[in-house]
Order: C-alpha cells, then structure tokens, then sequence
C-alpha cells in the first residue's frame, strides 16, 4: 500500500534526487578523479583551440588555480605547460604542443595540419567527449584543407594526382569521423606521409563507418 502510494506521488519530470553530498576535498587527488580531470581539461584546450577561443584557455587556468592554488585536479597539463616535460604521456605532449601551435595563429603548412589532426584524431578518439569534440576537429581540419587547395597547392606533392582525392573527401558534407578519416587518408599521399599498414586499416574502417570509438586493441602511431 505504502508503496502504490509512493508511485503515485512520483513526478518523473520533477524527481526527488535526494541530498547532493559535499565532496571531500581530499577526493579531488584520487587517483580516478584525477585522470577523468586530467581528460576533461585536455578536452576543453583541444576545444577551445580549434573553436579559436584561446582566451577561454587563460580564463579557465585562472579559475582552477583560484579554486585549488597550485593542486588543480588533471593538472597535469598545467605542469607541462609550465616546463615539467613529463608530466605527461607522449601522446598527451604531441597534442599539448599541438594546441599551442593552433592557439598561436601561427601559419602551419599542409604537412603540419595534416600531423596535427591526425594526431588529435587519435587522441580525442581516446575521450568521453567523443562527440562534441570530433565535429570541431572535422571543421577545423576542413577549412585548413580548403585553404590549402585555393593557397597552397604549390606546397602539396604531385597535386596533379593528389588533389582531387582530397576535394572528394572534402565533398563529405558531415564532419564526423567519416569524414575526418577520409580526409586524412586522401591528403596523405600529398604531404608525403606514411602510414603503417594497421593504422591504415583502421582509418579506412572508420572511413566505411565500420568502427566508432577506440578499444585497447586498436593501433597506436606510437
């Protein structure tokens, strides 16, 4: 009887959720809690980097250490930034100095924008935030590669054979991981780049839309 009663006064658009306890603040370096911070704020350079919102970079160090002094959960990435070189992964530096390249402005021939994403593909197919993260990878990588054609072609090897693969990839209207995988591929033979014939089997893959998120299985390029 207790229980019918409970069920009818259930609003499922207004449940109870009881009390949200406060954490300790010893919680905040354990070691899980420490990784999952560590891969949200690597999440949030990477965004704000090709979104070119490097000013919500500063903004967001500025309030972690106004919140945590020189303790900042995952901050990792604080460290490394601040001359401590292994405090982190090597993937994690190749794409540490990868978003301070793009967050510089500074110019990136085709071979560099072409090493960057592929790289920061393989690293945010490695995160929780897979979803929101490849479309502004898939985007930046897009307008770094229509520009290379209309400014750059001189700098691409043998254009001729090369350029229309990638204006084929570039037709992909979703800037998904299709897309990106294709685009990589396709833009390959044009930098001059090598890729080994596993991690080349998993982009063509991805590209067919046969896998969408990586396991510990997968090939690494390290």
């Amino acid at each position: 009887m207790l229980t019918e009663q409970k069920d009818r006064n259930f609003d499922p658009l207004v449940p109870n959720r009881g009390d949200i306890p406060v954490p300790n603040p010893d919680d905040f370096y354990q070691e899980e809690v420490d990784a999952s911070a560590l891969e949200a704020t690597m999440a949030f350079y990477i965004s704000a980097a090709l979104q070119d919102k490097v000013y919500s970079i500063k903004d967001l160090e500025r309030e972690l250490r106004t919140r945590f002094g020189d303790r900042i959960p995952g901050g990792r990435i604080f460290h490394y930034f601040s001359g401590i070189r292994d405090a982190l992964t090597d993937l994690d530096k190749i794409c540490a100095d990868a978003v301070t390249k793009i967050a510089s402005r500074e110019h990136l021939d085709p071979r560099q924008v072409w090493i960057i994403g592929l790289r920061l593909f393989e690293r945010v197919r490695r995160m929780g935030s897979l979803g929101r993260l490849i479309p502004s990878l898939g985007q930046w990588l897009r307008s770094r590669w229509d520009h290379a054609l209309r400014e750059e072609r001189f700098r691409l090897s043998r254009p001729i054979l090369t350029v229309p693969d990638i204006q084929r990839a570039l037709a992909r209207r979703e800037n998904d991981q299709r897309f990106i995988a294709g685009l990589l591929l396709a833009a390959a033979p044009s930098v001059q780049a090598r890729l080994g014939p596993e991690y080349r089997e998993l982009l063509e893959a991805l590209e067919r839309g046969r896998s969408s998120r990586v396991t510990g299985e997968e090939p690494s390029l390290l």
